[in-house]
């Protein structure tokens, strides 16, 4: 009976967070939420995926969801510790958040996730963001044609990060 205590605590100092850009890659989301585990492939009905807005971190355009009722985002749901979230709010700078409900599997989880607060519409990220988010979503097997959606996106050519500690992410 212990163990299952023990499992029943963890969950109530844990929530699902529905990552969709370059929280996608294993290696990105551990530099700030180290607690990040157990991915699942999850499906967001009712959004569809963009690149908005200017980001100087990435050199270009990051990772926007948008509400349209036909449109489907395939991400990851990741368990992190509670005590992650206020790490997770300052990576997310130009961000909100908001409770989504995401398929995966036959079950649907409350997630939490991020929207950008002002994203003057569709921009072109950089090489180097598009490559981190295409390496997460290969990473986690997201459906092929989903991947191919992604890769089609335009860039702006730029292959290097305004941030050095993500560099690397860009060129393994």
């Amino acid at each position: 009976m212990g163990e299952q205590n023990k499992e029943i605590e963890q969950e109530k100092e844990t929530i699902d967070y529905f990552a969709y850009g370059s929280n996608l890659l294993t290696a990105r989301i551990q530099i700030g939420i180290p607690s990040a585990r157990d991915p699942r492939v999850g499906r967001l009905d009712g959004y569809r995926f963009d690149f908005q807005g200017s980001s100087s971190r990435w050199n270009g355009a990051t990772a926007n969801i948008v509400t349209e009722d036909s449109s489907v985002v395939l991400g990851v749901v990741w368990r992190i510790n509670v005590s992650d979230v206020a790490n997770l709010d300052a990576q997310e700078v130009k961000y909100r958040p908001i409770t989504v409900n995401v398929r995966v599997g036959d079950s649907t989880v409350i997630c939490r996730t991020y929207v950008q607060i002002e994203n003057g519409g569709s921009t072109k990220p950089s090489l180097a963001y598009k490559t981190v988010v295409l390496k997460g979503a290969i990473e986690h097997n997201l459906d092929a044609e989903y991947i191919e959606k992604l890769r089609r996106f335009p860039d702006n050519g730029v292959n290097q990060c305004g941030q050095s500690s993500l560099s690397s992410l860009v060129h393994e």
